[in-house]
């Protein structure tokens, strides 16, 4: 989908945002890195939602230097506290 849209439209600089799970950047299987295989040309940006536990302060920082993303948004925990990760 995301392909065809690329090839077909009609401006060059037509922005195309893309939600997808957190699991397909955990696992290095972002659609960014599909988009820039088939379009190199083309400029992305990833953004990873992480809830903040002030406790897992090291391990945030840790996916900071590991590169997971271009941006780490970081949002409150929900009301059931920090929940697991894919997988």
């Amino acid at each position: 989908v995301i392909r065809n849209f690329l090839d077909q439209r009609a401006t060059p600089q037509t922005p195309l945002v893309s939600y997808t799970g957190g699991g397909h950047i955990q696992y290095g299987i972002p659609v960014p890195k599909r988009v820039r295989r088939t379009h190199p040309s083309i400029n992305t940006k990833t953004i990873y939602l992480v809830a903040w536990d002030p406790s897992k302060k090291k391990e945030v920082l840790a996916e900071l230097h590991e590169g997971i993303a271009d941006y780490l948004w970081l949002t409150p925990l929900g009301p059931k506290g920090l929940q697991p990760r894919c997988g």
